[in-house]
């Protein structure tokens, strides 16, 4: 039986050294510093590869870290996408964006944070790997909120994949979105013309304060101002964008905007696929459920089709 057991373990050993040796990517964290903080963020490596395409994956709205996670739903929805892709050979590098997770600092004051903030560490990390002789080119590939931040990042990118981007100004679809909400929305309503128009909104109701409250007003004023369609436009390189027919949040009419505003674009909607890559054949309760269960694949369509884009540059 002793025997029997230390065989066993010697085939377990042996085969993780084995996995080990093959695995299709490396794990690098890399950190960057910039003015008023240091980011961080994760960097997977293809083994087969010495020179390669690095695609930098930046997140969505709100306090959403690497992964696709926040502190009220945990999904692993950019991390599940990374992986998916550095599987394929193509390197792939996602980070914290400031105030946010590992990038979180004291230094940073929410007051003071601006949309284009996240532009120009978005720019600085491009240019932090354009040193890095280990890539040949870097692709820009942002989700929802990350979508504008990236197509502003991408003039200095050799291409640009945007996922579930908003077509229309913020202020539009945040609108577009409370209407859900109508015990709040006449109320959010106001405030949303009020800062849109660079109005300080001083008294904001409880049910609103996460949403708007005085700190955070400057930091949304800064992003209402900015066309996503206008800075896909200004790209002069490969677009590719990517749209779920089941998202709840950004819609296909919304891709269809940023695919027409540049001649580089081509649009591919994923049929069932929604906001976090799920693929979703129920109601809308199931696609809410999803955000909040890890344990759900992303549909394959949305990274093979990524990697085939990838591997036409």
């Amino acid at each position: 039986m002793k025997n029997y057991i230390f065989a066993l373990l010697v085939l377990l050993v042996s085969n993780a050294a084995l996995q080990a040796k093959t695995a299709p990517y490396s794990e690098e964290l890399v950190s960057l510093n910039r003015a008023e903080v240091t980011l961080y963020g994760t960097l997977w490596l293809p083994t087969t590869n010495a020179t390669t395409t690095l695609a930098i994956i930046i997140a969505g709205s709100g306090p959403t870290d690497r992964n696709g996670n926040n502190m009220y739903m945990v999904n692993d929805h950019l991390k599940k996408l990374a992986q998916a892709i550095s599987k394929e050979g193509i390197a792939t590098f996602r980070y914290d964006k400031r105030s946010i997770g590992a990038s979180k600092s004291d230094k940073v004051n929410e007051t003071n944070l601006r949309f284009t903030d996240y532009v120009e560490d978005a720019k600085a990390w491009i240019a932090y790997f354009r040193k890095d002789k280990r890539f040949s080119k870097i692709v820009i590939i942002g989700h929802s909120e990350g979508s504008t931040i990236g197509a502003l990042a991408s003039i200095d990118a050799e291409a640009f994949i945007s996922i579930a981007g908003p077509g229309r100004k913020a202020d539009e679809i945040l609108k577009e979105q409370l209407k859900a909400y109508p015990n709040i929305y006449g109320a959010a309503e106001k405030i949303i013309d009020s800062l849109n128009h660079d109005f300080t909104v001083k008294q904001v109701p409880a049910l609103l304060m996460s949403l708007f409250r005085p700190s955070v007003q400057p930091y949304i004023r800064s992003w209402f101002k900015i066309s996503p369609t206008a800075a896909v436009q200004a790209l002069s390189i490969p677009i590719l964008v990517l749209q779920g027919s089941h998202d709840l949040q950004i819609s296909v009419q919304d891709a269809a905007l940023l695919a027409s505003a540049n001649k580089n674009a081509q649009l591919i909607v994923i049929p069932d696929m929604n906001h976090i890559f799920v693929e979703l054949i129920g109601d809308e309760q199931a696609n809410k459920d999803s955000y909040s269960n890890a344990s759900l694949p992303i549909i394959p369509l949305l990274p093979s089709t990524i990697v085939q884009f990838l591997k036409t540059l």
